[in-house]
């Protein structure tokens, strides 16, 4: 099982990779060059080309409530996103793992 999976250029083609494996092309002194992480959505359907580790779905995150979306809106001005990483948004953001704000999952924006 790997932390995360990510893409890779190697100069000739492009690959899924966990870090252990980019690791070990590079101490080999293979060219591994980053190119993108994949949404949470896309590393569920990914696999390690070379090792065929997988990454375990992280769980959902229960929406907040409703006094906890007007604490962070008077507060910061922005939420947090529906994801599974804490990831704090604009109010009509995206965050890097392409979850929506929670103003915008729950339809109130």
């Amino acid at each position: 099982m790997a932390d995360a999976l990510h893409r890779y250029s190697t100069g000739h083609e492009a690959m899924v990779l966990c870090e252990a494996c980019v690791r070990r092309r590079r101490q080999a002194g293979g060219r591994c060059e980053w190119a993108e992480t994949p949404t949470d959505r896309e590393q569920a359907a990914l696999s390690c080309q070379d090792c065929g580790a997988t990454v375990e779905p992280l769980p959902q995150p229960e929406p907040p409530d409703l006094e906890t979306l007007m604490e962070w809106m008077s507060n910061d001005g922005g939420c947090e996103a529906a994801c599974p990483h804490g990831c704090w948004v604009e109010p009509d953001g995206t965050c890097p793992h392409g979850k929506p704000s929670w103003l915008i999952v729950l339809g109130l924006i």
